[in-house]
């Protein structure tokens, strides 16, 4: 009966999900695994060692933005939700007025969520403007709007630029080298000619807005709250140098537009690329501001009014303010004045007048908007809390991934409904969940040649080698493993999970292609010329279940002969 502990296709679906937001909150704490953090200086390469619950710790007593940052996938938004998850039973939080926003979450969800549970005329009256406006917009509509924004960005860049050398040339100075080059590129580009232009041809605004692949319908579709989770970690929401390639296409242009290309040298240069494509993606962030101004009103009040409002509200009521951000890139259109909010003090001139206010905010590695800001922030919150993807050593990574696949594997076989019955929230109860094993009778030198993690759960389909060959496979960057909790989610588990348990049950698995490792040329010839069974499945048992064996004698040393039963390869295992 080991196909027990091959979890059902429909529990894996429900308990491992590469995204933390699709994940019910009972699920999402049985599957976390402690998290290790680096609490740097602003400007540090390397800070010090520090967890989770110093991370918790911060937030409760630092009335400042906490920034945390992260590659993409490494778990940030997660890191979120455990701290919305914490703070929701903690006794100092009680009065506590938590808002969490997702990294899907729209305009209008993103404002709906500030003001739920606010009382009162003027902010019923806001929510109907918002819903009303919500409504009616299109994420054509919007993607419209963004070109338009981009274009107005553009013209004040270049009349910034132009008061920029007239006040130097007034003042008999030359331009530092900076501020010459800034110049300088603004006049290739940003003139009403030059890049606006190309931005109002019909073909290329065709291509921004392509449903499927182009970055402004993109960036549209999620400031309406159309994009779901997975389409959020899977697009970039930035302009590439491709979409600057008119190799093919030069001629669908204005002849205005290919003026332009062909003056700039966009069609034969990539350096000219290269600096019109980061041009451009700077500009997306002023045109979502601009969007958000041009759609969403607050009875003549500014945003900053409003959140002012929120928190008078709030002091009067005796509560605190908490705001929990899982992706700075879901707030981009209103980030700037958002943090300027969240960096107001509460007792100006000595007098408390709005409530307390506590945040933290998701950053993925090199965003814009934060680099932008990160003076800024980082001086204020003292720390940036890291989440770094590799460990002292490979062995300790891999010590990672493999306790990581652990929980989520005793998850799934729990299923979400007997999770969520046995979850009490607010206790620490270290034996929750527990660990899962089957009523019936399996063949213990069968299940325990697969060995367990460190917590004691099971690895069946997995074993630490095969978890070593795919990880060396999907999570290496420069030879390197690093820890990645998508990849290890998308790669290692969902995919074997989710495609092959049936043929596990038809006594054909592993197939050939699972992780494309190859097997060595000795040990592949040796099998081929000793092993009756199926070769493609022999090869791939033996490159991923037996990874590091070179010969017979090798192999028979990592697997045992019941876990080559296990996969129907009695001629290995003999």
């Amino acid at each position: 009966m080991l196909q027990e502990y091959w979890p059902a296709q429909t529990e894996v679906e429900k308990c491992i999900r590469t995204e933390a937001e699709e994940l019910a909150e009972h699920v999402l704490l049985a599957v976390h695994e402690p998290m290790r953090l680096e609490k740097r200086m602003p400007g540090e390469d390397r800070g010090e060692d520090a967890t989770e619950d110093d991370l918790l710790g911060q937030l409760l007593k630092v009335a400042r933005p906490i920034p945390i940052i992260g590659e993409s996938g490494i778990g940030k938004s997660h890191l979120v939700r455990w701290l919305d998850a914490k703070l929701k039973v903690h006794p100092e939080a009680a009065l506590w007025h938590r808002r969490r926003i997702p990294k899907n979450a729209g305009l209008r969800s993103v404002l709906e969520r500030l003001l739920r549970g606010l009382e009162g005329q003027k902010f019923e009256e806001i929510r109907k403007r918002i819903a009303s406006v919500g409504d009616q917009l299109t994420t054509r509509q919007v993607a419209d709007y963004l070109i338009v924004g981009m274009g107005h960005s553009l013209e004040k860049l270049a009349e910034q630029a132009t008061r920029d050398l007239d006040r130097l040339r007034a003042a008999g100075e030359r331009p530092d080298e900076e501020t010459g080059d800034r110049i300088r590129l603004l006049e290739r580009h940003a003139r009403p000619d030059k890049l606006p232009v190309l931005l109002n041809d019909p073909f290329f605004n065709r291509k921004l807005k392509e449903s499927e692949r182009g970055c402004i319908y993109q960036i549209a579709k999620r400031l309406t709250g159309q994009s779901d989770a997975a389409e959020v970690a899977r697009n970039e929401y930035r302009i590439r140098e491709e979409d600057l390639n008119f190799d093919l296409n030069l001629m669908d242009l204005s002849l205005d537009a290919r003026n332009y290309v062909r003056q700039a040298s966009l069609n034969t240069s990539e350096s000219r690329r290269a600096e019109v494509t980061a041009l451009l993606n700077e500009i997306i962030n002023y045109a979502c501001r601009e969007t958000f101004y041009h759609f969403f009103h607050f009875n003549s009040e500014s945003f900053q009014d409003l959140f002012r409002d929120i928190r008078r509200h709030l002091h009067l009521e005796g509560k605190t303010l908490v705001l929990l951000v899982e992706d700075m890139a879901a707030i981009s259109a209103i980030e700037d004045v958002l943090i300027d909010s969240l960096l107001e003090e509460g007792v100006p001139e000595g007098q408390e007048v709005l409530c307390p206010l506590r945040s933290a905010i998701a950053v993925t590695e090199g965003y814009s908007g934060y680099q932008r800001r990160r003076k800024t922030l980082a001086t204020r919150a003292q720390f940036e809390w890291y989440l770094p993807n590799r460990s002292a050593n490979e062995n300790d990574t891999l010590a990672r991934i493999e306790s990581f696949c652990g929980r989520y594997l005793n998850a799934a076989r729990i299923g979400e409904e007997k999770l969520r019955k046995t979850y009490k929230p607010g206790t620490q109860d270290s034996q929750w969940p527990e660990i899962w094993h089957s009523r019936e009778a399996v063949e213990p030198d069968m299940l325990s040649g697969f060995g367990v993690s460190a917590e004691g759960v099971p690895l069946f389909p997995f074993s630490k080698r095969a978890i070593q060959a795919l990880a060396s496979k999907y999570c290496s960057v420069n030879d390197e493993i690093v820890f990645n909790p998508r990849t290890v989610l998308h790669h290692l588990l969902r995919n074997i999970l989710l495609n092959y348990k049936e043929s596990f049950e038809r006594k054909r698995f592993p197939p050939g292609q699972i992780g494309r490792n190859d097997c060595p040329g000795q040990l592949a010839s040796d099998l081929e010329v000793e092993v009756s069974d199926d070769p493609d499945r022999v090869e791939t048992f033996a490159a991923i279940w037996g990874f590091g064996a070179n010969t017979l004698p090798d192999l028979a040393s990592a697997v045992s002969a019941p876990m080559a039963r296990a996969f129907n390869l009695d001629s290995l295992a003999d």
